[in-house]
């Protein structure tokens, strides 16, 4: 009975906190001020849209862990970072991170290969940089091993009975991705072989499965794009039924006469040459409502020229507007990179298993705005909480999930398709020790108080969104003056 009512805990617990109203005062200051701070900028300059960002997260359990960012730094920095007196601290050499490594920042990406172009080998992979840096290993550990404890409870949407079940295995989950990740990286640092991330896996087949489906152009263009007389445009309005607050508006006639120069700045970056009359800008137009923590940011869609002068080949790129990482003031010094664009592509790029993984994921500057600029393709496909149920929602399928994204960060650590970070590989090895019991037992215990202090911080959050208004009551008696051009760039999102 009593080892009964210990699995039962974790959905005990779930409940509990599911159920109870937010009554620590200084905990949703603290959530506040770690919020408004962060996004002060973004606050003087555009706060229509950083209300976007706060009504997004407030809406799901997932959508509010994956805009949390800046509470994890606040967080850290309170605990004097030392991660919480952890005894497998290592602080020094810091490794490549992803700083955000949260089971949706996972999917499956394509490699360029001479036979397949842009749709060659699928791989899994890490897929948003935004908060990448060099940073102490336990940054990335703790934020997989807290979400995936989190989102255990996400899972299973409309079926209480099996979600039930995954959360009475969260400890096993979580300890699975804990467990992979330690021994990958012992393996990495004695130079032996390990096994590759198993793409027949249940979520990972699955992810696979629709990215193969959804390979050719013809997937993405013909839920993005119209044909009018034989020529293309991009689909205004809402396109994607599965976003509803996601919306394509107009760019001022002006600055998309102008956007070619965006596009030309990006072209110098490919480490590609590209056919003639490739990447020709035919249409562009603004992105609204797009991601959670990056919501507010400037995203443009670009419809370019493919391969040919068809347009049953053309391609559909997006430009996202970059900020600063959250983490330097952690661990300083402040930069790693002399710019965001250079920050993220060096961590794209060392992240992903190799450098033939999507070469048009690269950057520009213009507007005086560093951009990340991608294909938007349907044959991409992420890591979704949402899809996580019946077969993909088992304890089973959730364990694996979870020892490929503990491969998939120890892979990143220890360098990704750059150079072997030989110096961390070693500190790390050596502070996990000789078993991986002590190591994974400490993880799993901070992931469970993780979760269920998440879990609270949404109560709060809700209750200070509901109390102080749309922008958590941040107010300023001056408003940041802003370019003209910058100005009509970020323009007004459509009413919904």
């Amino acid at each position: 009975m009593h080892r009964l009512l210990r699995a039962a805990f974790p959905y005990l617990a779930y409940l509990a906190l599911a159920a109870c109203a937010p009554g620590d005062a200084s905990r949703e200051a603290r959530i506040v001020e770690a919020l408004t701070r962060a996004d002060e900028p973004l606050l003087r300059s555009r706060p229509a849209l950083v209300a976007g960002k706060y009504a997004r997260m407030a809406s799901d359990g997932v959508s509010f862990m994956r805009g949390s960012v800046a509470l994890a730094v606040r967080d850290w920095l309170d605990a004097s970072g030392d991660a919480e007196g952890s005894r497998f601290a290592v602080t020094s050499p810091r490794v490549p991170s992803l700083g955000d490594a949260h089971p949706e920042n996972f999917g499956i990406l394509w490699s360029f290969t001479a036979d397949a172009g842009f749709d060659g080998l699928a791989s899994f992979e890490p897929n948003d940089f935004d908060a990448a840096d060099r940073l102490p290993y336990l940054v990335d550990v703790r934020r997989l091993a807290g979400a995936l404890a989190f989102v255990v409870g996400e899972t299973n949407a409309g079926d209480e009975g099996a979600r039930r079940l995954a959360v009475e295995r969260t400890d096993t989950i979580v300890a699975a991705a804990v467990e992979a990740y330690a021994t990958t990286i012992r393996a990495l640092a004695s130079e032996q072989a390990v096994a590759p991330i198993d793409l027949a896996s249940p979520v990972l087949a699955d992810l696979v499965r629709r990215a193969s489906r959804d390979r050719g152009p013809g997937a993405t263009l013909g839920e993005r794009t119209v044909v009018r007389a034989g020529a293309r445009t991009l689909l205004r309005g809402a396109p994607d039924p599965s976003e509803p607050t996601q919306a394509l508006a107009e760019m001022p006639a002006p600055l998309r006469a102008r956007v070619h120069e965006l596009v030309d700045a990006y072209a110098r970056t490919l480490p590609l040459a590209l056919p003639d009359g490739y990447l020709s800008v035919k249409d562009a137009a603004r992105e609204f409502g797009a991601g959670v923590a990056s919501w507010p940011r400037v995203r443009l869609l670009l419809l370019v020229e493919g391969p040919t002068a068809s347009p049953d080949d053309d391609v559909i790129l997006e430009a996202k507007e970059l900020a600063d990482a959250p983490w330097p003031a952690a661990f300083p010094p402040l930069s790693t990179a002399a710019t965001n664009q250079e920050r993220v592509a060096w961590a794209a790029h060392r992240a992903f298993s190799s450098s033939a993984v999507e070469p048009l994921w690269q950057r520009a500057s213009w507007l005086g705005i560093e951009w990340q600029i991608r294909r938007e393709t349907e044959a991409q496909k992420s890591v979704r909480v949402e899809r996580l149920v019946g077969p993909l929602g088992t304890p089973e399928a959730l364990e694996a999930l979870a020892r490929a994204l503990g491969q998939r960060v120890a892979y990143v650590h220890a360098g990704g398709s750059g150079t072997r970070e030989t110096a961390a590989l070693t500190a790390i090895a050596a502070a996990i020790g000789s078993s991986t019991l002590p190591f994974v037992e400490e993880q799993v215990r901070v992931a469970r108080a993780s979760a269920v202090r998440l879990r609270e911080d949404l109560a709060h959050f809700r209750n200070a969104l509901a109390s102080r208004g749309p922008t958590l009551g941040f107010s300023s008696v001056t408003t940041e003056a802003l370019p003209i051009d910058f100005a009509a760039l970020l323009g007004t999102p459509p009413s919904p």
